[in-house]
């Protein structure tokens, strides 16, 4: 199983020598599902921060059950650079939704995430 600094490095295409930081990471489970959100900084070998990337992760517990997850990647002052979103088309869901939902290869589940961590750095 990869690493979750390999997850993002792989996914965001970040150079080996600048880390990956988790900064926050959310989840709020409502009567319309459930949601899953983390902020993330790249940081250079200087400590500099060079981009921030937001992942989400969203179930809906009511018909027609979509999945949606994307991620976001901002510049060191806000700026939205990239963004990609991807829709299920929907199926059923059980009563408890997973405490770990895949974003492709990437498993978010912040509530077992240490915030600053810096895996392989």
């Amino acid at each position: 199983m990869q690493s979750r600094s390999t997850e993002l490095r792989n996914i965001f295409s970040i150079d080996n020598d600048h880390c990956i930081e988790l900064q926050s990471a959310r989840e709020r489970i409502a009567p319309s599902g459930q949601r899953l959100s983390a902020m993330y900084n790249e940081t250079d070998v200087y400590s500099a921060v060079v981009a921030r990337y937001r992942i989400w992760i969203h179930q809906s517990s009511k018909p027609p059950y979509r999945l949606t997850r994307g991620w976001e990647k901002y510049s060191p002052d806000g700026q939205l650079q990239d963004r990609e979103t991807r829709y299920s088309k929907g199926e059923p869901v059980s009563d408890t939704l997973p405490a770990t939902v895949q974003l492709d290869n990437l498993s978010l589940s912040p509530v077992n995430e240490t915030p600053g961590e810096t895996p392989g750095h």
